[in-house]
């Protein structure tokens, strides 16, 4: 039996009046119950032999193939290939089960021990074997973990290994895609590994491969749950404008929209770290005052081949609630830490308490701060700030300027007490 847990962050975004955008990240895990079949899984290594891995690359990455190998419990829900590419590619294992594999585990060194470097780098030519191998394990959860130093090469273009890659994900295999040392192309392989959900890494030690290939192989041996999917579920008006993974990897997702009130957010398998995800939505403004339920989640996903749901507590369930000031906004800190607007938050809070006390001076530096820095790395957060800071001059907006120094002269003239010590404020004339 698998929990899965869904967690917003903030569960209720305070939005000011008339506006719709609003903001939430999300966290997805899952917990397998005790008793719990084990996932089976499929991994495929497609490995570089090009020239360019020759010396002490080669051998770093022949030691960790060996290590990989040894790491493999004896059973048939674990299913291991490797691959072998440059110019062309070939299998230097067909896939074998855990069982399999500890009884050819001398012969499979031996083999290992003898790879030499030599060609170019067709990255696409080890994908497309690695794709092959899974073809008999389709109720596998099936991952591939690409090895090289290089970039493509040869007669075959980039687009090659970038169409391979998008037949991967329509079969639902993740790719990893792990550069080692510095010759590497990055926006080749961050488009290979995010175009199926995976990740891309580096490796800047070839002597760190073998601990990154085992650690790697812990956590497909830890899979939850295959083919996962979020599908929040929406009142009339309200659509997804993006998703945004900000964790482990940062990458653009799509929102499948299923219907009027619903969209899908594709996941893939869940293991022992939990992905996140910013949602930003547009939706229709409300009355004031009243929290309006914006998104329900549920879970869909594959086990044992069959599809399944899990309908989610409460907990889940994402609110907007309507302001009139600016000051009534409170940020989440998880959401700013994700989304890297902890400066603009903390610029933002301290300007508002220093305009709340009348510090009119100080309270518009810091508020003009905030405003250009969210202006900056285009965040929401412009859009309230604007409301109080004017975007032109820098200065604040006549109404906030005058409230605050009305309060200025109160406190002053000692016309007003302290501070309430229950709400940080003023007390009523």
């Amino acid at each position: 039996m698998v929990t899965f847990r869904v967690t917003p962050h903030p569960a209720e975004a305070q939005v000011l009046d008339g506006q719709g955008l609003a903001r939430t990240l999300y966290s997805v895990g899952a917990d397998q119950g005790t008793g719990g079949e084990q996932v089976p899984v499929f991994l495929s290594v497609a490995m570089d032999q090009s020239g360019s891995m020759g010396g002490s690359k080669i051998d770093a990455a022949k030691q960790a193939l060996i290590t990989l190998l040894h790491q493999i419990p004896p059973t048939d829900d674990t299913v291991v290939h490797i691959a072998l590419f440059s110019s062309t590619a070939h299998d230097l294992m067909p896939p074998l089960t855990g069982r399999q594999l500890h009884s050819q585990l001398a012969d499979l060194t031996r083999r290992i021990h003898h790879i030499e470097a030599g060609g170019a780098t067709s990255l696409g030519s080890g994908l497309r074997l690695s794709l092959a191998a899974a073809g008999r394990y389709p109720n596998y959860e099936r991952r591939v973990l690409m090895i090289t130093d290089g970039k493509q090469e040869g007669a075959e273009p980039i687009d090659d290994a970038y169409e391979t890659a998008q037949n991967l994900a329509r079969a639902r295999m993740r790719v990893d895609a792990w550069g080692v040392g510095n010759g590497w192309e990055a926006d080749q392989l961050r488009t290979i590994a995010h175009n199926t959900g995976g990740e891309a890494d580096v490796i800047p030690d070839a002597r760190h491969l073998g601990e990154a290939v085992a650690a790697l192989f812990a956590d497909v041996r830890s899979t939850r749950a295959t083919d996962v999917r979020l599908i929040l579920n929406t009142p009339k008006g309200t659509t997804i404008r993006s998703v945004r993974q900000v964790y482990p990897s940062v990458q653009e997702r799509a929102a499948q929209q299923v219907n009027e009130q619903q969209w899908a957010i594709p996941i893939g398998a869940l293991t022992q770290e939990e992905p996140k995800f910013v949602i930003e939505l547009q939706t229709t403004p409300r009355n004031a005052g009243i929290p309006f339920r914006v998104l329900v989640p549920t879970i869909a996903y594959s086990q044992g081949g069959a599809a399944q749901s899990d309908e989610l507590s409460r907990e889940s369930w994402f609110f907007v609630r309507w302001v009139a000031e600016p000051a009534e906004i409170r940020n989440d800190p998880d959401l700013s830490r994700f989304t890297g607007e902890e400066e603009i938050t903390s610029l933002s809070q301290e300007g508002f308490a220093l305009l709340d006390v009348g510090a009119v001076e100080e309270a518009t530096a810091k508020l003009n701060a905030a405003l250009q820095k969210a202006q900056q790395i285009n965040s929401p957060q412009a859009a309230i700030l604007s409301t109080v800071v004017n975007p032109q001059t820098g200065r604040l907006n006549s109404t906030d300027r005058e409230a605050a120094v009305n309060k200025t002269g109160k406190l002053h003239t000692g016309k007003t007490g302290k501070l309430l010590s229950g709400t940080g404020k003023l007390p009523p004339k």
